[in-house]
């Protein structure tokens, strides 16, 4: 007798878990689509040429920077490049954010993979926004 009442609530509890857990499974495959994360596109693309192109003509117009960098602010467009170049090469060591500018006068980021060795990973650039971007200073919080 005694046997019998032990494995009535282990049973039970079994039951109960499995059920539980059958139900969170329903739940979670109904409702999936409304809590997806979906990932942003990633950038415009750039062809080697035009990556060029727009540095040297940033570079034409630049001014010197002299002042001790404390920091870099990072925007979201151009940390979607980086995630970008990683999916496209799992291989990379870090990434490059070049200064650019386009034909109409537009400052631009030109994101580009670095290799291992320190290379910069000339098969794929993706051109961002620099918006809030940049060295601090200037781009720096007052604190």
């Amino acid at each position: 007798m005694e046997k019998k009442k032990f494995w009535v609530p282990v049973i039970t509890g079994v039951a109960g878990l499995l059920i539980g857990v059958g139900l969170t499974l329903i739940v979670i495959h109904l409702y999936r689509e409304n809590y997806a994360i979906v990932e942003p596109a990633c950038p415009p693309t750039l062809t080697k040429q035009q990556a060029d192109s727009y540095r040297n003509k940033y570079l034409s117009t630049a001014k010197p920077f002299t002042a001790i960098i404390k920091g870099f602010n990072v925007n979201a467009q151009e940390m979607n490049a980086w995630n970008c170049l990683l999916k496209n090469n799992s291989q990379l060591g870090s990434f490059r954010a070049y200064k650019g500018m386009d034909e109409k006068g537009d400052s631009l980021l030109i994101v580009v993979g670095v290799n291992t060795a320190g290379k910069d990973d000339t098969t794929l650039y993706y051109r961002a926004v620099p918006l809030n971007g940049g060295p601090c200073p200037p781009i720096c919080d007052k604190n």
